[in-house]
């Protein structure tokens, strides 16, 4: 996630390897998918984040770090559906639609 948010989703090392070695090994063309790049990269910024809290978490206070870890798991899993809540917070934020809140 760190990578990708410093290289930008396109770029990122996984993709690269997908793009480079995989596809060319299986002889498959994947689609071409549409999807907000600023809103991935906030997400993976969002993960680096929440990952540096459960490292940091696990090292000072155990008990309370696999908690976290758990809850970030959690999340993760989410996100792995297809339901990213950072990016969905990020779209939010910037259509200013959701966070009426926000406005006042």
């Amino acid at each position: 996630m760190l990578f990708s948010a410093i290289f930008k989703v396109k770029n990122s090392p996984l993709v690269q390897l997908y793009s480079q070695s995989i596809e060319k090994i299986s002889k498959l063309k994947s689609k071409k998918i549409l999807v907000n790049e600023k809103a991935i990269r906030f997400a993976h910024i969002i993960g680096t984040i929440f990952s540096g809290i459960c490292i940091i978490a696990l090292l000072f206070r155990e008990n309370i770090g696999w908690g976290i870890v758990f809850i970030f798991a959690i999340i993760k899993t989410i996100s792995a559906v297809g339901i990213c809540p950072a990016s969905k917070l990020y779209d939010c934020m910037n259509s200013g639609s959701c966070c009426t809140f926000l406005k006042k």
